[in-house]
């Protein structure tokens, strides 16, 4: 920070330092709605329903960084050090939503639909930053919080309330086999603002004095 440059960390390097590194990256999503459908229109082959409802999402993000070093140097050597950087997200979402339905029939027994929907609520996030450094040094083990990225700083638990949208654009066809029997393939694209990502807590701009000794 104090030379606006960038600067190099020793994992692994020979006759310095030997030692491993381990990054973990977890996303889980998940959403569900209740809506009405109601007709607006019907013809031939086609029609085109309007609908309105609720939705709530999720989406928790977790990313990991575990680093166990080896010291080879003559001056420190035998001296382990062992980190880890951890960001945990958890982002819950619950709005209103409406959109429309169009349906075409496009062969015999074969229907195509578009669906567009926007649901407008708020987004509340949860940021939640951990670490801890390990060293051991002639037998002796220090244990100090905080590792690399995860620095006094930073640390800690933060809170989140924001207005935000998700919105939806689905794409579907649809064979009738029997009266009773309809299979379904589509594509859906979904877009969320003002959501928190792990990847998106990481500060490069690291403050060397506070990392641990």
């Amino acid at each position: 920070t104090q030379n606006n440059a960038e600067e190099s960390h020793l994992v692994a390097f020979p006759d310095v330092v030997s030692g491993s590194l381990d990054v973990t990256l977890s996303s889980e999503f998940q959403t569900f709605e209740i809506l009405f459908r109601r007709k607006l229109e019907r013809g031939p082959g086609s029609s085109l329903e309007y609908l309105w409802g609720y939705r709530y999402a999720e989406l928790n993000d977790g990313l990991r960084l575990s680093e166990s070093t080896l010291l080879l140097s003559p001056a420190a050597q035998g001296a382990t050090i062992s980190l880890f950087d951890q960001f945990d997200i958890a982002n819950e979402f619950h709005g209103g939503e409406f959109g429309f339905v169009k349906q075409w029939q496009s062969a015999p027994c074969v229907f195509s639909e578009l669906v567009a929907k926007v649901a407008l609520g708020s987004t509340q996030s949860n940021v939640e930053v951990l670490g801890e450094t390990t060293s051991t040094v002639g037998g002796s083990s220090n244990l100090a919080p905080g590792g690399l990225l995860s620095q006094a700083s930073n640390i800690g638990q933060r809170d989140k309330q924001s207005f935000s949208a998700i919105a939806e654009l689905g794409f579907n066809l649809r064979r009738r086999f029997t009266p009773r029997v309809v299979g379904t393939f589509g594509y859906t694209f979904m877009y969320w603002s003002e959501v928190a990502r792990a990847g998106d807590q990481l500060d490069l701009a690291i403050n060397t004095t506070q990392i641990p000794p």
